[in-house]
């Protein structure tokens, strides 16, 4: 049990990471409207996050 909450935590804590930089990407682009950053970083979410998470979750496991 105590090992599946440290995995949430440490996914919780890879999620504000990446959350951070995706913001930062979106916020890069200044001139977008709100509605089209938070596009852009969904799309970042589903590209570039979402394969990192089960590679994660073995090395989390391995460890």
């Amino acid at each position: 049990m105590a090992h599946n909450i440290l995995f949430f935590e440490n996914m919780l804590k890879l999620f504000r990471y990446f959350r951070q930089i995706g913001f930062s990407i979106a916020t890069s682009f200044g001139l977008m409207k709100v509605s089209e950053r938070f596009n852009l970083f969904k799309e970042i979410m589903i590209y570039f996050l979402y394969p990192l998470f089960p590679i994660a979750y073995v090395i989390i496991n391995m460890s």
